[in-house]
């Protein structure tokens, strides 16, 4: 059975690869094989089908952060999505960059009133909301 580590090492290598392949969000050229990739949470529907993921990386001793969505089947991350409602950028440290992804998509993430955006990422019902996982 696959654990909490050892879907942060997949996931980080999945996040490695859109970075080398130059995908969304990381298509400027800041980014290269060396940029620092931290998974920072993983959070599971209750039926652990479904994921969301946090990513930090380290740019110019600045730290940087986003938001991910994959489907899970068979214990394997399906369909990566960057989820681009918000990014953080330029912070001073891991700890800041952190707090600040949370805050944004525990406390803020709803407030956009935005179909796709009606719940934060650690409510139930985010897991049903077909606007965010149709694609």
């Amino acid at each position: 059975m696959a654990t909490y580590s050892s879907h942060k090492d997949v996931l980080s290598d999945s996040i490695k690869k859109l970075l080398t392949e130059r995908r969304e969000p990381y298509y400027s050229d800041i980014y290269d094989p060396e940029t620092e990739i931290s998974i920072d949470t993983i959070l599971y529907s209750p039926k652990k089908d479904k994921a969301a993921f946090f990513v930090i990386v380290k740019v110019n001793n600045k730290f940087m952060g986003d938001c991910f969505i994959s489907f899970i089947d068979n214990l394997h991350f399906q369909g990566i999505s960057w989820l681009s409602y918000y990014s953080i950028i330029s912070y001073p440290s891991r700890i800041d960059a952190s707090k600040r992804i949370r805050e944004i998509h525990f406390k803020e993430f709803n407030l956009r009133k935005q179909s796709g955006l009606e719940y934060n990422l650690d409510d139930i019902r985010f897991w049903n909301d077909n606007d965010i996982w149709k694609n």
